[in-house]
């Protein structure tokens, strides 16, 4: 027994080249196997001990909710916490400030006091707290704890502001990168009572459900709607908390799936790749284990020198991989953690351990498992060698392939007959390889189409800054908010647009059109019904349809017929629209009004209007008024912040509008995306790695295995720039190959991930273009890798005398 296990030291001992390489293969497969598992495994953690804190501590909510509703709630057992707030008051400013009331069910629920820099949730009726960019909304620059603000809003469209002097109590976080238009301050209950009538609060409220309840992800939105059907609630206002309950119900198994998928497919290239490995040292070894044959040896013990042969190499590899994926599961998870706190104002610090004795085993066993699998087959060629025909055999023999004579011979023929003599060998290196690179090219198909540029675009269309109406359609205490008031004065004026041409460093102003209009019944009088009307031209109109997939909508064809899109699919039933349908409105553009009997031919995916015309219709129909509804403000990007204050400062007295700017909305994309991309391609990039080990065995076997090839080639004049070349031209042949299976295969498959991403509203996605800077930047990076690979193993060759190496033997 010892024996063996000395001759499979002896063997791990004397072909280093081939040992150290196997180690390495061991040890990055364990490290991956451990990094996923182990990020996996702490963020499965994480999510459980914070998803209350990420999602909110409640099953779902309901809105528009009375007392009385909220009173038929908690008569019914189901209902075991119930929450309650309202935003009940909006503020007199340019910005979308708002003041929310919430009970002490619902800051929990909410986990509101997280937010909290210093200071306390409002309990007397004039205290008031808010982050500070609130406060300098309302002109307090510096807000501090016990200071006053004045603060003027009304608590519905009938009623008209009111002033009302706040005492600060709490001041709160808020982010530092990330503008944004819309913003809240939370009161007291003394003052939302005050404030707002009883027969006219209503409220959202936030609930969990009794354990008793047999909830599960697929019954949850049933379970719920029934619920709310029976408190009297209308099921449209029913809104299940998802994330929440997924971790709740069934925390752990979207997680486990992914990396147990990850997982299969490291141990699938793994196996390839540490088997190629030692197939390729049996064979070179082959006379060597005939001759042991030969003395005796049984099959069971060739099997085992083998198998102690790879587990010797696995006990130095995996120990390794496994504090290596521990490091770079924790540092993947800590990188996670920091961006979380970076944008999410409501994170704290919490140290996560992605360690787990458990798992850590499971990978062990999964790596050993993975050897033994890969010495599967050397193991039966081992166990069946014939002596007599081991020791007749030749590598370059008939199993391994012929090469072809020839008169003449140069570094591309010689380096053809070498593949061509080894083919197998050949094969499976370019499709190992190449199968590993098509994950980093399925990939960058995803990756490399999502573009924070485009999803910056979306909002922001032109130029780098946005200004746009901001208008009601039912204010009746202040009937100039809504848009046919506005528009008969409106803002966006020439007036305005000359003063923003005057600015020295714009270089562009483009405008979008907008009608008010009211839907007519069939006597052709006026409903309550208001609509917001859309102008788009061509360019617009066009990129609408290729963004939303709107079948057969033609820009030429909606203009002849004068027909109408509607703004927003996910609306459309619940608004009495139906395609295919002849509406009748009445159009104002501030001067003018005009009938309008249009067909809705179709509708959009989503946009901020109700509906939408050409440009061409708009013009046929010979408007007078001013009816710019957006104004997109174009310069040099090195521009961008002194053109940002010129605009600040000229729309300080301007009412009714509201600006933004690409800038803020490309730094908005870049967080959504910066945690997607990162995992994704250090995952390719190690997948990727291990597979270029195959090809590295391969050459290294292979100029091993020649030795005295090369010499004779040398002694009979090849020169030493010769050899380089051939060993290049090898490297280069494999790089080759490896590229031609990714491409052709990762290529559809990448596609079609692709498809799907875009399918589920992924960030980012818009028009398919192949991922060609990321698949160059691969290319790039195999080749300069073979590259050194070819240098170092031709000067190592180099350094043994030309006798040494016609004397070689193997």
């Amino acid at each position: 027994m010892s024996t063996i296990t000395d001759l499979a030291k002896a063997n791990v001992k004397m072909d280093k080249t081939k040992s150290i390489l196997i180690v390495l293969s061991i040890l990055l497969t364990t490290l991956l196997l451990a990094a996923v598992s182990g990020a996996g495994y702490g963020l499965i953690k994480m999510q459980e001990a914070n998803a209350a804190r990420f999602y909110g501590d409640f099953y779902g909510r309901y809105r528009n909710i009375t007392q009385q509703n909220i009173e038929e709630m908690m008569r019914h057992a189901a209902f075991c916490d119930i929450g309650k707030y309202a935003n009940y008051a909006e503020v007199d400013n340019k910005k979308d400030l708002v003041l929310q009331w919430r009970d002490k069910k619902a800051r929990e629920m909410l986990y509101t006091d997280n937010y909290f820099i210093e200071g306390h949730y409002p309990e007397a009726e004039n205290e008031i707290a808010a982050a500070p960019n609130f406060f300098k909304q309302l002109g307090l620059q510096e807000p501090k704890i016990g200071d006053s603000v004045t603060i003027y809003f009304r608590t519905n469209l009938k009623s008209a502001y009111a002033s009302e002097e706040f005492v600060i109590c709490g001041l709160m976080k808020q982010s530092e990168e990330i503008e944004t238009n819309s913003m809240v301050a939370y009161t007291s209950q003394k003052h939302f009572e005050k404030s707002v009538l009883e027969a006219d609060r209503k409220y959202w409220v936030l609930f969990r459900l009794d354990e008793s309840i047999n909830l599960t992800m697929t019954n949850a939105e049933d379970v719920m709607k029934e619920l709310a059907v029976s408190c009297g609630i209308d099921e449209k206002d029913v809104i299940i908390n998802n994330k929440y309950l997924s971790w709740k119900l069934n925390p752990e198994t979207e997680t486990v799936i992914i990396c147990a998928m990850v997982c299969v497919v490291v141990i699938i290239f793994s196996v390839i790749v540490i088997y190629n490995i030692f197939q390729v040292g049996v064979i070179h070894k082959i006379q060597e284990y005939g001759k042991l044959k030969a003395i005796g040896a049984t099959r069971k013990q060739m099997k085992q020198i083998i198998f102690r042969e790879g587990m010797y190499l696995a006990c130095i590899g995996v120990p390794i991989g496994l504090i290596g994926g521990i490091g770079v599961a924790q540092a993947a998870l800590m990188y996670i953690i920091r961006d979380l706190m970076k944008n999410d104002i409501s994170f704290e610090q919490i140290q996560i351990s992605v360690v787990s004795v458990p798992i850590l085993i499971l990978v062990a066993a999964l790596a050993f498992l993975t050897v033994w699998i890969a010495l599967k087959k050397p193991m039966r060629v081992v166990a069946s060698i014939s002596p007599v025909e081991a020791i007749r055999y030749q590598e370059s023999g008939k199993k391994a392939g012929r090469r072809k004579g020839k008169n003449t011979l140069n570094v591309v023929s010689l380096t053809f007959a070498n593949l061509a003599s080894h083919r197998k060998r050949t094969f499976s290196t370019i499709l190992s390889m190449g199968l590993s690179v098509v994950l980093f090219v399925v990939a960058a198909n995803w990756m490399g189409n999502m573009e924070e540029e485009y999803a910056a675009r979306d909002v922001i269309l032109h130029g780098q800054f946005q200004i746009e109406l901001n208008y009601r359609m039912k204010d009746e205490a202040y009937p100039e908010n809504n848009l046919n008031h506005i528009l008969e004065n409106n803002p966006l004026n020439e007036e305005l647009i000359q003063k923003i041409q005057a600015i020295p460093e714009v270089t562009d102003i483009r405008t979008q059109k907008i009608l008010y209009a009211v839907q007519l019944d069939v006597n052709g009088k006026e409903t309550d019904n208001l609509q917001s009307i859309l102008v788009l031209d061509r360019e617009d109109f066009d990129n609408k349809v290729k963004k939303d997939e709107v079948d057969g909508l033609d820009y030429d064809q909606m203009s002849a017929l004068d027909a109408v899109c509607y703004g927003w699919i996910g609306d459309m039933e619940d608004s009495g629209f139906v395609l295919g349908e002849t509406y009748h409105f009445s159009l104002y553009d501030g001067v003018d009004k005009k009938t309008w009997n249009p067909q809705m031919i179709s509708s959009f995916g989503y946009f901020d209007a109700s509906m939408a015309m050409t440009k061409d219709t708009y013009e046929k129909m010979g408007w007078k008024g001013v009816t710019n509804y957006n104004l997109w403000i174009d310069c040099d990007k090195k521009d961008v912040e002194t053109v940002g204050i010129a605009l600040e400062k000229l729309l300080e007295e301007v009412e009714h509008v509201e600006m933004d700017s690409y800038q803020n909305q490309l730094k908005i994309a870049e967080y959504a995306m910066r945690i997607l991309k990162m995992p994704a391609y250090l995952f390719c990039i190690i997948i990727a790695f291990i597979s270029f080990m195959n090809m590295a065995n391969t050459m290294i076997i292979s100029i091993v295995t020649r030795k005295h090839e090369f010499g004779v080639l040398q002694a009979v004049g090849m020169t030493n720039t010769q050899l380089d070349r051939s060993l290049q031209l090898e490297g280069i042949l494999l790089s080759v190959g490896t590229a031609v299976v990714s491409l052709a295969v990762g290529s559809p498959l990448g596609y079609a991930f692709f498809r799907y991403c875009k399918s589920q509203a992924f960030v980012g996605l818009n028009t398919y273009h192949f991922p060609i800077v990321e698949v160059l930047a691969m290319l790039l990076a195999l080749g300069i890798l073979q590259l050194l690979l070819s240098f170092i193993l031709s000067r190592n060759i180099k350094k043994e005398s030309l006798v040494e190496r016609i004397r070689y033997r193997g």
